[in-house]
């Protein structure tokens, strides 16, 4: 019966000793040319992407969690309408607030956002929201203040109590 060597560092060196018999096994590289195919993708439009992912942020909505007969029932809250710097953390990344700033003008200019303020309930700082044209029935307060395109605001329903008290406050 034949005896039975383990394999160990010492042994494998006495079964493959190192010298000139197994040096030089490597493949050398073949020398090839790379090429390239086409032309990378431009980069992407920053202020069209802002201004995308605000939209998005302000019609999802914020995630929130309701109680239901004692199970927590996952929700949104404030679709279409959101706190300003909710909607800025939403955005998410590196975007300074020139850039953020200037991507809500351009939604404003456009029509498709409106900057709302509405009245204090008491000795509180009134809440800043950006909101959809034509999502502002949900608002929990009534408007005291609103920026965006005239034909935008005119089709909210709150824009005729707000324009006769602007009204009455310049006479």
């Amino acid at each position: 019966m034949a005896k039975r060597i383990g394999l160990t560092r010492r042994n494998h060196y006495l079964l493959n000793p190192p010298g000139p018999a197994r040096q030089g096994r490597v493949k050398a590289m073949s020398e090839q040319q790379i090429s390239t195919l086409g032309s990378p993708p431009p980069a992407r439009d920053r202020s069209a992407w802002l201004a995308g992912r605000i939209l998005a942020v302000v019609a999802e909505g914020m995630p929130c969690y309701h109680f239901e007969r004692g199970r927590m029932i996952p929700g949104r809250r404030g679709v279409g309408a959101l706190q300003r710097w909710v909607v800025r953390q939403g955005v998410g990344g590196r975007v300074s607030s020139g850039e953020f700033a200037a991507a809500v003008e351009s939604l404003l200019a456009g029509g498709r956002l409106l900057e709302v303020w509405l009245e204090r309930p008491d000795r509180r700082v009134a809440s800043h929201l950006l909101v959809l044209p034509g999502r502002s029935a949900e608002l929990p307060r009534t408007v005291a203040c609103a920026r965006g395109l005239a034909d935008v605001l005119a089709a909210e329903p709150w824009a005729r109590s707000i324009a006769a008290e602007s009204a009455g406050a310049a006479v």
